[in-house]
C-alpha cells in the first residue's frame, strides 16, 4: 500500500517511454495500455489525497477559525513595501504556519488530483503542458468551491459553541454515510455486489463517498469498457 503511488508512477513513466518511442501498428497497440496507465496513476493520486486530504482541512479549520482574522491582519501586517523595497517578515507563530500550510496544501492537492484526473479522462487534453490557461482555470474553479465549503462548515461547527468540534464530525459522518447511498442508487455499481466483486464494490463507494464532501463527483474507474466489464453491466 506504502508503494502502490510509486510504483504505479515508475510503470507510467515506463511505459509513456515505450509508447513514444515505438512506432507503426506497435504504437497504435501501446496507445491502449498508456490509457490504462495515465488512469491507474491518477487513481492511485486521487486515493491517496482523498485520504489524507479530505478530513484535514475540517480539523485545522475548526482550531484555527476563531483567530482567522488575526492571522488575516498578521499577514497582511508582514508584508511591508518601504523606500521602493519589499520587506516580508512573518508575525505569526510557528504552529498557526504549520496549521495554515496544511489547510492551502490540502485543499491545492484535491483539486490538482481531481483536476488531473478530468484531464486524464479527457485523453489529456487538459493537461497543464497543453491547455494550461483551461487547466489553472478548472484548478481556481475546484480551490473556491473547495473554499466556500470548508467556510460553510466551520461556521456550521462555531454554531454549537467553542470545543464542540463533535456536531461537525457528526455531521461529516452522516454527509458521507449519504453520498455513499445515492451513489449506490444512482451508479452501476451494484452489478459488482451482483458478480459477487465486493471489495471493488465497497472500494468505488467509499471513495466516491468521501470524494463528494466538498462538490459534487462521480469517479468512475473502469473508463475503457471491455468484454468482461460490458457483460458485468448489462447484468
Amino acid at each position: 500500500v506504502v508503494l502502490w503511488q510509486p510504483v504505479t508512477a515508475f510503470i507510467k513513466f515506463f511505459r509513456d517511454g515505450m509508447f513514444e518511442a515505438s512506432s507503426g501498428q506497435d504504437k497504435v497497440k501501446r496507445l491502449k495500455q498508456r490509457r490504462y496507465d495515465d488512469l491507474t496513476a491518477s487513481r492511485a493520486d486521487l486515493v491517496e489525497t482523498s485520504i489524507e486530504a479530505t478530513f484535514e482541512p475540517l480539523v485545522q479549520g475548526y482550531i484555527i477559525f476563531p483567530s482567522i482574522i488575526q492571522l488575516t491582519t498578521a499577514i497582511y501586517e508582514s508584508i511591508e513595501m518601504k523606500d521602493g523595497h519589499l520587506k516580508i517578515g512573518l508575525k505569526i507563530n510557528t504552529l498557526e504556519l504549520v496549521q495554515l500550510w496544511s489547510i492551502i496544501s490540502s485543499i491545492l492537492s484535491l483539486a490538482w488530483t481531481y483536476s488531473d484526473l478530468t484531464s486524464t479522462k479527457k485523453h489529456l487534453q487538459l493537461d497543464i503542458c497543453v491547455s494550461p490557461v483551461s487547466r489553472i482555470l478548472m484548478c481556481i474553479w475546484m480551490i473556491l468551491q473547495i473554499t466556500a465549503r470548508l467556510l460553510a462548515f466551520m461556521l456550521f461547527a462555531v454554531y454549537w459553541g467553542p470545543g464542540c468540534l463533535y456536531p461537525l464530525m457528526i455531521f461529516a459522518a452522516v454527509h458521507t454515510v449519504l453520498a455513499g447511498i445515492l451513489h449506490v442508487v444512482f451508479s452501476e455499481d451494484m452489478a459488482f455486489w451482483r458478480q459477487g466483486k465486493y471489495l471493488k464494490f465497497f472500494f468505488f463507494v467509499i471513495l466516491n463517498s468521501f470524494a463528494s464532501m466538498y462538490f459534487h463527483n462521480y469517479l468512475r474507474f473502469d473508463e475503457m469498457p471491455n468484454a468482461k466489464l460490458l457483460q458485468i453491466a448489462g447484468t
